[in-house]
């Protein structure tokens, strides 16, 4: 197998998450192939999330996910309508040894909300396919917060 870039993005929105405070995927997921990665590769992954309607000082908490490792996120903070939470995560791969090693971060159009690194010295390990996901987390449940998936992908580079 040649030693290509990888990308993948998702084409179309996700299904709106609303009035619900328990964190939920969105519906738009991506798959990085085991067998995909046959040297050591470093990747670039990111997602962005749009709020369209929120409701009086309800908070929005994001998360950027390979499997179930959290590898960027937020500070939940109190979003307004269309505030967008984007969030990036810089991962390396090591396919030899099952391994990955991490560091992202998250940030708001907001200008308001502290900033998380979620990772940083932190790794996993895959032994099969490895599924890349969003999730979001309203602070109260009400029909007035919602908010949608605009775009995830990610781009991963064999080393030379």
């Amino acid at each position: 197998m040649a030693n290509t870039t990888r990308r993948q993005t998702i084409t179309a929105d996700s299904s709106a998450v609303t009035n619900t405070i328990t964190e939920t995927a969105f519906d738009k997921t991506l798959t990085i192939k085991a067998n995909s990665l046959q040297k050591r590769h470093h990747g670039r992954f990111w997602a962005l999330v749009k709020a369209p309607s929120t409701n009086s000082t309800d908070t929005l908490l994001c998360k950027l996910k390979l499997g179930s490792t959290v590898i960027a996120k937020n500070t939940a903070f109190d979003v307004a309508n269309d505030d967008c939470v984007y969030l990036t995560a810089d991962v390396y791969f090591d396919p030899a040894n099952a391994e990955y090693h991490f560091a992202g971060r998250g940030s708001v159009n907001a200008g308001t909300a502290p900033l998380t690194t979620a990772g940083g010295d932190t790794s996993g390990t895959f032994s099969s396919d490895i599924t890349v996901s969003c999730t979001a987390t309203w602070s109260v449940a009400s029909a007035s917060n919602s908010c949608t998936l605009k775009a995830m992908g990610f781009e991963i580079y064999p080393e030379d």
